[in-house]
């Protein structure tokens, strides 16, 4: 191999070393914030499943403010089920 091209190679190996040493651990992080991520909706869906088997309402809402209806949909709930404020 002429010295061009092992120049070359060596400068590509340090590129890609370069990358992997920023790119694993950011690919590291979001792998165990995905995770937790999975875990904690299948923990809601797990909830929801079970209050909508046991009671018929699968709607959960979870902690304050988890469910804040916009005031246009809170105006179409209440004419179609003739609420008034």
């Amino acid at each position: 191999m002429s010295g061009r091209a092992r120049g070359w190679l060596e400068a590509a190996k340090n590129a890609v070393e370069a990358v992997a040493g920023i790119v694993g651990p950011a690919v590291s992080r979001a792998a165990s914030e995905m995770g937790g991520e999975l875990k904690r909706l299948g923990t809601h869906g797990s909830v929801e499943s079970g209050s909508g088997l046991i009671t018929g309402n699968w709607f959960i809402p979870y902690g304050p403010g988890a469910y804040t209806p916009s005031a246009e949909n809170q105006q179409k709930h209440e004419q179609e089920h003739g609420h008034e404020r």
